[in-house]
């Protein structure tokens, strides 16, 4: 708005001075004009009369004043008769008037020419309606112009001044209209967003900031109501989370509660266990011996019946004595009371030994045994007897579910000091989901196929159990109709002894 005032102004200005101009220029006009209708009335007698002294003389008497500079008498042919200059006419002032004449001459009336600094007339002299010669006048224009100057910074100071007052007018106006709602709107702001809840002034006003106020107001009550209902969900929220709080609690001391009964209730079956197997063990010793003496026929010679009948009693006594002593090994397990007798063991007559064992379960059977031992074996770190036991585990289980092909036992030693014992048989697979399964306690993937190949589902379990506290790891590769294969790792000598397990380890050549 400032800039559109400031340019009409301008606008103003300029047009204003050309009309001044234009009036001056006029005016001055009228001047010169005037003084050559007097001049050449006096000098049309002497151009008849062919008298050029007394033209210069009535020259002369024109030009005393200084107004015009210079004054010129011509012939109708265009030849000078005589000149007169003001007595300060500069010398540019007394030149010819060229082709101004010759149009005056052709149109029969005064032409005039602003040129520079001067206003130049000529006009034709007219004795007894005839054209008798030709005058020509030149004026300064220095006092029009000197004028023109004094207007014109008259009329610029007007307008600055004027600018400036609008500036100032308009600058209080935007102060009263704009700045001063703008202020108390933005203190409004300020406050609301320091916690202090206050209406947005000016919502009566019937301008847009009025219109603004009104619509920061409605937001201002809808961000209040929001907050009202946020204040009640979060104390919803923390009823629902004291609540929730109680009621972990008391889950939580009911699972403690549940969790002690249930340690209780193991360890009263790990107990129980414990005893029962020794009770049964002791029973079923004497059933064992007495049935070997019988077999030796220390108490008479028996039929190949009684013979048949004798070994199907010692074998399912052994059977028996075998799940007797896997529930009692996984009872102490349980309650932390077995204990491994470490020694340097050369792994070989132990491999040995369980071949043979396992040569006797496959006796029956299409299946070939084969034991994969390097030729320099490295000692090893552990319980010979558990480590038996699990061998004896890895292999009768081979045995008892492959059908034919073969069984056999890869030992390898690991760069990371430890020695790699593989079980592998051609039987029936385990699926890769019962993986897992088949370390946990009383589990048997079979199901149904449990009554066809029997056992408890401890063997397993057990062997897990005695590897990791030898300090290493047991795992399963297998895949269903393609075998199994059951590998596990101990320490070598050497190893246990530079990391200090198990005192009293002595290295073993590797």
């Amino acid at each position: 708005m400032l800039i559109s005032i400031t340019v009409v102004l301008a606008i103003s200005t300029a047009l204003s001075m050309r009309a001044s101009q234009a009036y001056h220029k006029e005016d001055m006009l009228e001047r010169a004009l005037s003084q050559l209708d007097v001049i050449s009335y006096a000098a049309s007698v002497y151009f008849a009369q062919g008298d050029t002294h007394q033209l210069i003389l009535t020259g002369q008497s024109a030009t005393e004043g200084g107004e015009p500079l210079f004054v010129a008498f011509y012939a109708l042919d265009g030849q000078l008769l005589g000149a007169t200059a003001a007595p300060l006419a500069p010398d540019q002032a007394r030149a010819g008037f060229g082709d101004l004449l010759q149009r005056a001459q052709e149109r029969h009336d005064y032409q005039e020419r602003w040129s520079g600094d001067f206003l130049e007339i000529a006009h034709p002299i007219i004795y007894q309606g005839q054209a008798a010669g030709m005058i020509a006048m030149r004026f300064s224009t220095a006092d029009l112009s000197a004028a023109f100057r004094r207007e014109l910074v008259s009329s610029i100071t007007t307008a600055v001044l004027l600018i400036i007052v609008l500036n100032l007018v308009v600058g209080l106006l935007l102060r009263q209209l704009v700045l001063m709602p703008l202020r108390r709107l933005i203190s409004a702001t300020t406050q609301i967003s320091a916690g202090r809840w206050v209406d947005p002034p000016g919502q009566d006003r019937p301008d847009e900031f009025g219109a603004l106020a009104r619509s920061f107001g409605h937001m201002l009550r809808a961000l209040r109501a929001r907050e009202s209902e946020l204040h009640a969900q979060v104390a919803a929220t923390h009823r629902l989370n004291a609540e929730l709080d109680a009621r972990v609690a008391k889950r939580t001391s009911e699972l403690a509660l549940a969790k002690e009964a249930a340690e209780d209730a193991n360890r009263m079956k790990s107990q129980f266990l414990a005893n029962m197997s020794h009770e049964l063990r002791t029973p079923l010793n004497a059933i064992l011996n007495f049935t070997q003496f019988l077999g030796k026929e220390r108490y008479g010679t028996l039929s190949e019946r009684q013979h048949a009948l004798q070994q199907r009693v010692l074998v399912n006594s052994e059977h028996l004595l075998g799940l007797i002593n896997d529930i009692l090994d996984l009872s102490k397990i349980e309650s932390g009371h077995i204990d491994l007798v470490y020694e340097d063991i050369d792994l070989m007559p132990v491999l040995r030994g369980v071949m043979a064992t396992t040569v006797g379960l496959t006796k029956e059977k299409p299946i070939h045994i084969d034991l994969d031992v390097p030729t320099a074996l490295p000692m090893v770190r552990g319980d010979k007897t558990r480590i038996r036991q699990v061998l004896l585990n890895l292999l009768s289980n081979a045995a008892k579910f492959t059908h034919q092909g073969a069984i056999t036992l890869h030992v390898e030693r690991r760069d990371d000091q430890m020695l790699c014992v593989t079980v592998r048989d051609t039987g029936i697979g385990i699926a890769p989901e019962h993986h897992r399964l088949v370390f946990e306690e009383f589990r048997q993937i079979q199901g149904d196929m449990t009554r066809e190949y029997g056992g408890t589902g401890l063997g397993l379990s057990i062997s897990k159990h005695l590897i990791e506290m030898h300090g290493g790891q047991i795992w399963l590769e297998s895949a269903p109709g393609a075998g199994s294969a059951f590998s596990f790792t101990l320490p070598c000598a050497d190893s246990a002894a530079r990391n200090g397990k198990h005192k009293g380890c002595v290295p073993c050549s590797p």
